[in-house]
Order: C-alpha cells, then sequence, then structure tokens
C-alpha cells in the first residue's frame, strides 16, 4: 500500500477556478461609470424610495405572445370568447385522449367516433395547445391544434375547423397532421 505524501497535492475545482479567473477584471473602473439620480417615490409608511418605471417612449410596449413553429403566434385577441371557451375544451378532451361527441356539430354526429377511432392508436399527449383561429372563411374558423408527447420531439399537429350552431360553436371537421 502507497502512503501519498502533501508533495503530491491535486488541486480543487475552486483552486483551478480562482487561478483562472483572479486576473479579470470584472468591475468597470469608477471613473469610467458615471452616477446619476433617478427620479423616485416615497412610499407611505417607510424609510425607502423606489424608482418611477414609465416606459421611454410614453406609449404602451406591443404585447408578447409565445408561438410555436407549427401552429403560430397564441394571440387570442381577435377570436370570439365562446370559440376560446369550446377550443380549450376540445384541447382538454384531446388532452384526455377522447373527442367528447357534445363537441361535434350536430349535422356531423358520426365525427366524434371516427375521430376517437383514430386517437385511440395515439398515446395520450401531456400538454395540447392550440393556435388563434385562421378567419379565412368566417362561416368555418380553423384553429391548428399541437399534442406535444413528454420529450419525444414527435408532435402531432391536428386542424380543426369550427361551425357556429344555434347553442355555440362546434367542431364541423377533424384533420390529423398532413391529412
Amino acid at each position: 500500500m502507497a502512503i501519498l505524501t502533501d508533495s503530491f497535492h491535486a488541486q480543487t475545482v475552486r483552486e483551478s477556478a480562482e487561478t483562472r479567473f483572479s486576473g479579470l477584471d470584472w468591475t468597470e473602473a469608477g471613473n469610467l461609470a458615471e452616477a446619476r439620480e433617478l427620479p423616485a417615490k416615497n412610499v407611505p409608511g417607510g424609510n425607502e424610495s423606489f424608482p418611477v418605471m414609465v416606459p421611454a417612449n410614453g406609449s404602451a410596449p406591443e404585447a408578447i405572445y409565445p408561438a410555436y413553429g407549427t401552429i403560430g403566434i397564441l394571440d387570442y385577441s381577435t377570436m370570439d370568447n365562446g370559440l376560446i371557451a369550446v377550443a380549450n375544451a376540445v384541447a382538454d378532451e384531446l388532452k384526455a385522449g377522447a373527442l367528447e361527441e357534445s363537441s361535434c356539430a350536430a349535422a356531423r354526429p358520426w365525427l366524434a367516433s371516427l375521430t376517437n377511432f383514430r386517437l385511440k392508436e395515439l398515446p395520450k399527449p401531456d400538454r395540447v395547445r392550440f393556435s388563434a383561429a385562421d378567419n379565412s372563411d368566417p362561416e368555418f374558423p380553423v384553429v391548428k391544434y399541437l399534442a406535444s408527447y413528454g420529450d419525444s420531439t414527435i408532435d402531432k399537429t391536428y386542424t380543426l375547423a369550427f361551425s357556429q350552431e344555434t347553442d355555440g360553436w362546434a367542431v364541423w371537421e377533424f384533420r390529423f397532421g398532413g391529412d
């Protein structure tokens, strides 16, 4: 059995980092950065002041929406509230793995059965997102859905057309991926 002496000293990660970064100048020179006082508001009952936050150009910034490559920007501001509610309900149904018959148009009673026959072959998605409606045909707005499956890089896209029924919006057409 060999005994190691102090002459064989392994360098620790901390020592290695200190050696590497100790020669760098991490701050600006004090004479280069000019201190300036920011306008502030005093809060009643306290001894602190907080900077006032105002937009630089005096106008509100534009809204920022998330976007997904296959379905686009998720901006629902131009969608009918009833259509948003039905689109959310359909997203929940797709996440559960089955389209409810009550979500489909009355003129197409077979749509849920055919859709569910194909959905049974797929695993249940972890997340389902939907796009803003494409109103190129206002009678049948089209909404794209993106179903994500865990860590898988394979996401499924569904395209649904909705129709205005007497009691609200309903699914008129369901297309799988590139169908």
